[in-house]
């Protein structure tokens, strides 16, 4: 029977990048499983408030961490293009030494997306572009070059190298 894993989703609003990396690191430490934080752009509850963007603090907490495996709940693809998403996870993998663990959604927050000017496509559409965009990341982790021509996303003789650390969620170093 396999052990039970704990995690902390700790979110980053409200928090500096100096409080993140004090309860990360501790997590690490003290054996968690996992640690999370999420992909929106302003502080759920208070707009206000400090908010790091995901991407780019997974990436410094990657570095400040050691065994915790890390992610975001959860990433919407609507924020960014497929081959870009695809290349910053593929990067922080590679920094965490193989411990990302991929979320991807469609996203919900229609005042986030008005407020930075994204669209926010129906239900259906955001369905649609998620199923794309599934497509396109496991072609670039996987395939050495990717040409794609869907409804919503098209790359040509796209490259990424590296690739992730991990292949199909097994870690391969």
């Amino acid at each position: 029977m396999a052990a039970m894993r704990f995690g902390v989703k700790t979110g980053q609003g409200g928090y500096s990048y100096a409080d993140l990396k004090k309860v990360w690191t501790a997590a690490d430490v003290l054996g968690y499983d996992s640690a999370w934080l999420y992909d929106h752009f302003f502080a759920l509850g208070d707009k206000n408030a400090l908010c790091l963007e995901a991407w780019t603090a997974l990436a410094a907490l990657a570095a400040a961490t050691k065994k915790l495996r890390i992610g975001t709940m959860v990433t919407s693809v609507s924020y960014r293009h497929p081959s870009l998403l695809a290349k910053m996870a593929t990067t922080i993998d590679v920094i965490s030494g193989g411990r990302l663990i991929m979320g991807l959604g469609t996203g919900w927050y229609e005042e986030e997306y008005i407020a930075y000017g994204y669209d926010f496509p129906d239900q259906r559409t955001r369905v649609q572009q998620l199923r794309e965009a599934l497509v396109i990341i496991r072609k670039l982790w996987t395939e050495e070059r990717v040409t794609y021509n869907g409804r919503f996303y098209s790359l040509q003789d796209a490259i990424s190298s590296p690739k992730p650390l991990q292949k199909g969620g097994d870690h391969q170093s």
